[in-house]
């Protein structure tokens, strides 16, 4: 089943509000890979298309979405290296 963006978002802030809770969005591409030392994710405002519309978003690649838990953290290591391993998976989709 296909959601739009929206749905998503309703769906995640059904029960708050992002500013209740403090909630960003980081976009990572190939353009912006996380690295070790440096965390590159692009941030998205929710409640604003610019941000959208100014970043390496791009509607025809396939979206990801990692949830990493209230209370946590997207700077953890295992967040940044799933976010690695799903970016190598389009550069290098034969060796999976």
């Amino acid at each position: 089943m296909q959601y739009t963006v929206q749905q998503l978002l309703f769906t995640i802030f059904s029960t708050a509000s992002p500013e209740s809770i403090g909630t960003t969005f980081k976009l990572y591409t190939n353009a912006n890979r996380p690295e070790a030392v440096k965390e590159t994710g692009q941030f998205l405002d929710y409640d604003n298309a610019t941000s959208l519309l100014m970043s390496h978003f791009n509607a025809s690649n396939d979206v990801k979405i990692i949830i990493h838990g209230f209370g946590s953290s997207s700077r953890r290591p295992w967040v940044l290296n799933i976010t690695k391993a799903l970016l190598d998976l389009v550069i290098y989709p034969q060796q999976v």
